[in-house]
């Protein structure tokens, strides 16, 4: 099996883009993520608070 050095210039230059548009994504996808733990953190806080507030009575 023989291979150009341009077949193969080409199919790594693929595989790079490939790879840079999943991290991308990933990254995406982590930012996300991120928002949605703060959400929940907040509304935590929130609650803990109010709980607090009413001297630890639901």
């Amino acid at each position: 099996m023989r291979l150009s050095y341009k077949k193969l210039y080409e199919s790594v230059m693929m595989e790079l883009e490939f790879l840079k548009k999943e991290r991308e994504k990933l990254k995406q996808e982590n930012d996300l993520l991120e928002k949605i733990r703060m959400i929940q953190t907040e509304h935590l806080l929130k609650r803990e608070k109010m709980i607090k507030d009413m001297g630890g009575k639901i």
